[in-house]
């Protein structure tokens, strides 16, 4: 797991995930599940702070796009935010950048 983590912290409605280490495939599981719990609660909005991640491989990326499908599903927003520079590259070069909701920072 390689320093792998997920903080959650709560704020009015919107929760904040903050996604440390390497989103790989012997993670990825882990975030959909956060992200898919959030169904049925009172949050409108999933914030997915990826300032402190490291890695993401295809397994990561995929993932990341499914937790915007379950929030779709889920009837709250996720939105990615902080996304490193190496990891924005992955994002970009697949094309998810057209798929997911980015932003620099939460808000």
């Amino acid at each position: 797991m390689r320093n792998f983590g997920i903080g959650m912290e709560w704020s009015g409605d919107a929760v904040h995930l903050r996604v440390r280490g390497e989103l790989d495939i012997s993670v990825a599981g882990s975030l959909l599940e956060r992200v898919e719990a959030m169904e049925g609660s009172s949050a409108q909005l999933v914030i997915v702070d990826l300032a402190e991640l490291t890695f993401l491989d295809s397994a990561g990326l995929k993932a990341l796009l499914a937790a915007q499908q379950a929030g779709a599903d889920g009837g709250f927003e996720v939105l990615v935010v902080r996304t490193p520079k190496a990891v924005r590259r992955v994002i970009d070069v697949a094309g998810a950048d057209r798929i997911l909701r980015l932003a620099d920072q939460p808000g």
